[in-house]
């Protein structure tokens, strides 16, 4: 009786790291790609949402008047931008792996008045090992 419950609280623990883990915690973003699972080719060819963003009548108290849009930071009170993201899990030779590619912009509308405050594109792949086991 005692190997089963050792058993059991071992099963218990190693199911936090596991894949289904993995996805359950990846499901929680507001991804572009569907359910492909990750993106694929390059990143000119990712999947994204487009944003419609404006400053409509006059700004409050402490508000910007214009914001800078993300294509070359001029000064503006209108702008699109396209968001980019996703967030994905798989098995690699028994090890649960976590993926996030992102091309860095907002899922939002943003304002702000200093320079260079702005989100600027870049295109990131990252990779890690999905909860690693730190204990001793």
């Amino acid at each position: 009786m005692k190997l089963f419950i050792y058993a059991l609280a071992i099963a218990a623990v190693d199911a936090q790291y596991g894949l289904a883990d993995c996805q359950a915690f990846a499901a929680g973003f507001e991804t572009t790609c569907g359910s492909n699972g990750a993106f694929t080719g390059p990143a000119g060819g990712w999947a994204s949402t487009t944003l419609s963003c404006a400053i409509s009548g006059s700004p409050s108290a402490g508000q910007p008047a214009s914001f800078r849009q993300t294509s070359d930071g001029s000064f503006v009170t209108s702008a699109d931008h396209a968001y980019k993201l996703c967030v994905s899990c798989y098995d690699d030779a028994g090890t649960t792996m976590i993926k996030v590619q992102t091309n860095t912009l907002p899922s939002h509308c943003y304002g702000t008045t200093g320079p260079p405050n702005y989100p600027q594109a870049s295109n990131v792949v990252w990779w890690s090992v999905w909860n690693p086991d730190v204990t001793d």
